[in-house]
């Protein structure tokens, strides 16, 4: 994983957070939370990381409402070190404060820096779509947005050759009805997107998408498949999934992954020669319950053997 360097969170923490010492020192002490806030300020500024970690924490405690206290945990946790926490609070507060955006674009930031440029662009995506952005904010998140999917878009490009490979070793008994839309090697995993035949492509949008994603990690795709913060992991008995059919080696599901949008999905997840897979079928209405066995059969008919040039 690609460290970030120290010195660009601080300057980002000045721009995004837009909350100055002086201005914490002017303000009102209204309660404890507030209090705590400030004294977080002070020693974020003074470089004092653990200190700043102790003071944002006990704002939290103090008033867990409190979104800027839950920013700047974040940030404080990176500067002092401790990513991994950082991120599980900088994805809490992108939970609990969806119409805030300053914690998804630093997490856009960030999963840019390690080359997961897939959330990247969801965690950006986000940010743009708060009301409370500013312009000038706003303008610079596109940059960044713009960047990440061109640099994407060359990790993904897949030879002819390894295309050719791969749609060999995708079986499906439906290539009469759909077909490939895109070809992509991520890394050592796979994704293929796949549209009816004689579908119309409306507003940059296929009406049908059949979306295969195939990974040969398994703690790849532990993490995976996050989609406006639902996740689904075929080893997890508590994910957020409602369940149609299980067997030893299928799982089929369906779920609403995005309240604004409508978007739903029915999927199957199942392991193959690779390791895990999942294939899934969006729509931004609810499928009705008449047609979920029809999709379940065209998801049945996916299989996946190894693909020459991917770890088994």
């Amino acid at each position: 994983m690609r460290k970030i360097p120290a010195v660009f969170f601080l300057v980002i923490a000045l721009i995004l957070c837009a909350t100055s010492v002086e201005a914490a020192k002017k303000s009102k002490v209204v309660n404890h939370a507030e209090n705590a806030y400030e004294a977080g300020m002070v020693a974020y500024e003074k470089q004092e990381y653990q200190n700043a970690v102790y003071a944002f924490q006990n704002s939290i405690d103090y008033n867990s409402k409190l979104y800027k206290s839950h920013y700047m945990l974040g940030m404080a946790l990176i500067m002092n070190n401790e990513t991994d926490s950082a991120i599980r609070v900088l994805r809490s507060a992108v939970v609990d404060f969806p119409n805030e955006w300053q914690a998804q674009a630093l997490l856009g930031e960030y999963y840019a820096g390690t080359g997961d440029y897939e959330d990247s662009i969801s965690y950006y995506t986000q940010a743009l779509e708060s009301k409370k952005i500013k312009n000038t904010d706003k303008e610079l998140i596109q940059k960044k947005l713009k960047t990440v999917e061109r640099e994407q878009e060359a990790k993904w490009r897949v030879s002819e050759d390894m295309k050719s490979k791969i749609l060999k070793a995708i079986d499906t008994k439906l290539e009469s009805v759909w077909r490939p839309r895109s070809v992509e090697k991520r890394g050592q995993n796979l994704h293929v997107v796949y549209a009816l035949r004689d579908d119309d492509y409306q507003g940059g949008k296929w009406k049908n998408i059949i979306d295969l994603k195939c990974y040969t990690d398994k703690k790849d795709f532990g993490y995976a498949y996050a989609n406006d913060r639902v996740v689904a992991d075929f080893r997890s008995k508590d994910a957020e999934l409602d369940t149609l059919e299980q067997d030893e080696e299928n799982r089929y599901f369906e779920t609403q992954v995005n309240d604004k949008q409508k978007l739903y999905i029915v999927g199957r997840i199942f392991p193959s020669a690779m390791g895990y897979c999942l294939v899934h079928v969006k729509s931004h209405t609810k499928i009705k319950e008449t047609e979920l066995k029809e999709w379940i059969e065209v998801l049945r008919n996916f299989k996946v053997n190894f693909i020459e040039g991917f770890n088994k």
